[in-house]
């Protein structure tokens, strides 16, 4: 009920001339607090290997590489 009422008050100081953009972000975030949206995730991939870029994927792979070589005592630290 408070926030309403600072939304309100906020749009009547638009016409006192309130920088718009600043405006736009006050009330964006007095809308957020009364109108919460639920949290929306992205659509799961049906195949799991969709869900990495190509890119993506070989970086991981690379790093997995590495560390499987590190494990393995190969390029590591020589103690």
């Amino acid at each position: 009920m408070e926030t309403r009422h600072y939304r309100e008050m906020l749009d009547i100081q638009i016409a006192n001339s309130l920088d718009l953009k600043y405006y736009r972000h006050v009330r964006e975030r007095y809308n957020a607090i009364i109108e919460p949206e639920s949290i929306k995730l992205p659509e799961k991939p049906s195949d799991p290997r969709e869900a990495i870029s190509p890119e993506g994927a070989q970086v991981f792979m690379m790093s997995l590489a590495r560390s499987m070589r590190r494990n393995l005592g190969y390029g590591g630290r020589r103690r």
